[in-house]
């Protein structure tokens, strides 16, 4: 039944004489600064998440960046003032940089066609409304 135990790694026959293990000083040191070395890594790993995590977070619920100027007390003017005599520049229509001016032309075309067919099928269904009298009529 002893044998059995210590078969086991019980703390009958399995232990080993001090310094008999393999295992020094140097080697354990060793192995300890590895680990510390990780752990120091994986701490700043998590800082870093951590401040991603608080930008993220600050995005979410709408919190304004905390490197934002000041804002100004005293907006400038909405329009320059005018001086006297000479009247304001008309303003350039606006034209959306992103859309070409070819794509601009051919929906302008493709909507002028839409109004023309709608137009014909207005006319004909105008036409349609007077038929059920007519037959009304003819019977």
């Amino acid at each position: 039944m002893q044998l059995g135990i210590a078969g086991m790694g019980g703390m009958g026959g399995g232990m080993r004489a001090p310094g008999k293990s393999g295992l020094t000083f140097k080697h354990i040191l060793n192995r300890l600064q590895g680990k510390l070395q990780k752990s120091r890594e994986t701490g700043t790993e998590l800082q870093s998440l951590n401040g991603t995590m608080s930008e993220g977070d600050a995005t979410l619920t709408g919190s304004l960046p905390s490197n934002l100027p000041p804002y100004p007390r005293t907006l400038p003017p909405v329009r320059p003032l005018q001086t006297l005599g000479v009247p304001a520049p008309e303003p350039a229509p606006e034209v959306h940089p992103a859309i070409p001016p070819t794509v601009l032309s051919d929906l302008q075309t493709e909507f002028h066609e839409t109004q023309a067919s709608l137009t014909s099928h207005v006319d004909k269904i105008r036409e349609l409304e007077g038929l059920p009298e007519e037959q009304e009529s003819i019977k």
